[in-house]
């Protein structure tokens, strides 16, 4: 325990420095300690609004694994929330550097690899005749459309490369910038296959979210993770780190997450007698293998080689 002396000259020491800190802002030093000393000591449940917290599952029907769906989605997207605030980081700098950068990638991935690990919640934490029961509840629902998921492709990468395959193999010379939106791969993920019209969840978000993913990728344009890598210098010491940070994140979110889901889909909704339709009625054998949408936040740094092989051997072994 330290000396009286010593704790009364610590606490003379903070109470300047709060004074410090109060009076740019106006703020009266007395009054603020007088309300300290009249305010509740802070709990557990109060600080995270636990009780808020655990109200808010709201199953639409009395099968009891429908609470496994609800509650994994809403963890997914607080997953997504910390996602989201990690790459915020970077974009919000002018003054990138490799080790910032970097030191934020590894946190985003390490929530990536909670996702792609936890998706054996999906996968094998229901029971197939209780999902196929209440799904029919919840259609037209679906995880496709998360908006902070489109958030983080957005924010990610240009929207080159989030572009229908069709549209990326096509010559130079293609749509402005303004269209390139229109061409975006989820909205072809969400066409009835039957028809070629929109199916009723991308009407619904389109509705909700369009205007909002479009000023997000204008305003992105330049600041987004690839553009922002393209400010550091190959000769920078922290640059491979970043590079193979990247890379991590990269097969993260575009093979491992969506084979995970892939996975999950094909044990729900796979049948003998011809596959069942997603909630959103998205066309998922195509819509989910990596190889076939080959989306890629960070081209450049893969291989010819690499890109022509994305997500091929990961579905074959997965097939095995």
């Amino acid at each position: 325990m330290l000396p009286t002396t010593e704790v009364d000259e610590k606490i003379t020491q903070l109470i300047g420095l709060l004074k410090q800190r109060l009076e740019p802002d106006g703020q009266n030093l007395s009054c603020f300690l007088e309300g300290l000393y009249h305010s509740r000591y802070p709990t557990y449940w109060e600080y995270l609004q636990l009780e808020l917290l655990l109200n808010l599952q709201h199953p639409r029907t009395s099968i009891p694994d429908e609470l496994v769906f609800i509650t994994y989605h809403q963890i997914t997207e607080l997953y997504f929330k910390l996602i989201l605030a990690e790459i915020g980081q970077v974009t919000a700098r002018e003054d990138i550097d490799a080790a910032f950068f970097a030191e934020r990638i590894g946190r985003v991935n390490r929530y990536l690899q909670n996702l792609v690990y936890s998706f054996d919640i999906m996968a094998g934490g229901m029971d197939r005749e209780q999902f196929q029961a209440f799904r029919t509840a919840l259609s037209p629902a679906s995880g496709f459309q998360s908006y902070q998921f489109r958030v983080i492709e957005i924010i990610s990468t240009g929207l080159a490369n989030l572009r229908e395959l069709r549209y990326r193999n096509e010559t130079q010379g293609g749509p402005e910038a303004a269209d390139l939106y229109d061409q975006i791969y989820w909205k072809q993920g969400a066409t009835v296959t039957d028809t070629g019209k929109k199916d009723m969840s991308l009407i619904l978000f389109e509705r909700q979210y369009d205007p909002a993913l479009r000023q997000r990728a204008a305003d992105l344009r330049s600041s987004n993770l690839e553009a922002q890598l393209s400010r550091i210098a190959c000769d920078d010491p922290g640059y491979e780190h970043l590079r193979a940070s990247l890379r991590t994140m990269d097969q993260l979110v575009n093979i491992d997450w969506r084979l995970s889901h892939f996975r999950s889909a094909a044990r729900h909704l796979s049948a003998q007698n011809g596959d069942l339709k997603a909630t959103g009625s998205t066309n998922w054998r195509q819509y989910l293998p990596p190889r076939f949408q080959k989306l890629m936040f960070f081209p450049a740094l893969w291989s010819a080689e690499e890109r022509a092989e994305w997500g091929r051997s990961y579905v074959e072994a997965l097939f095995q």
